[in-house]
């Protein structure tokens, strides 16, 4: 039982993950059109770029998720013969983190996210603000 506890909280930092990188593209990219200055945050874009810049590198090498792949392994450990996994969430997080789709409606977003908020990053860097010194 607990490994099928710990293959679902991995399905849903698996989605959670997902959604930071395909929200973080968005809002950095909403931030530097419209000038937003309080969405150019140094951290949180050093991290979404990071993070999409990894998940690129693993799309264009033909590598699986090591997220994906720990969660199967796990699930395996539960039941190897289990396809629905008992619980209703976590079964349609299940069905958009590992959608049955052709690779390449996957891979090809995604190359082109990372492409993107690498040119934007360099092109538009996060401000860094300068702390005033009072004496």
């Amino acid at each position: 039982m607990k490994y099928k506890i710990f293959a679902d909280v991995i399905v849903v930092f698996h989605f959670l993950w997902i959604l930071f990188i395909v929200s973080g593209f968005c809002v950095t990219l909403y931030g530097v059109i419209f000038d937003r200055k309080y969405l150019d945050m140094l951290m949180f874009r050093v991290i979404h770029l990071c993070g999409i810049f990894y998940v690129g590198l693993l799309t264009v090498l033909g590598k699986w998720c090591p997220v994906t792949i720990l969660e199967y392994n796990i699930r395996q450990k539960y039941d190897s013969s289990l396809f629905y996994s008992g619980s209703f969430m976590v079964d349609w997080i299940e069905r958009i983190v590992y959608p049955d789709v052709h690779p390449m409606l996957i891979q090809i977003p995604t190359v082109i996210i990372a492409v993107s908020t690498v040119v934007i990053f360099l092109t538009l860097p996060p401000r860094i603000k300068k702390r005033e010194i009072k004496d």
